[in-house]
């Protein structure tokens, strides 16, 4: 992910509040994992792996802002751990 796209994603965190944190993370996860995939293809296989631990890094966040206290907490948390060991 270029400095660009880092500098928007972190003004639009400066301005969030807690839900629109976990949708800007989500954005920014999904953002590396298809610029990892972009250099892959390329063949920057460097590149690559540190897209993908960047959006390791993204999914590790999401799962710790998870509230357990709410049922859907469970799956979303299934669901993150099943995308991170796929990466």
């Amino acid at each position: 992910m270029d400095k660009e796209k880092l500098n928007a994603y972190a003004a639009r965190v400066a301005q969030a509040n807690r839900s629109e944190l976990v949708v800007i993370i989500f954005e920014a996860f999904l953002d590396s994992v298809g610029e990892g995939t972009k250099l892959l293809n390329d063949g920057d296989i460097a590149g690559c792996r540190r897209e993908i631990e960047r959006a390791r890094g993204f999914l590790t966040e999401l799962m710790g802002s998870l509230d357990f206290t709410y049922e859907i907490s469970h799956y979303l948390r299934r669901l993150y751990v099943f995308a991170y060991e796929e990466l």
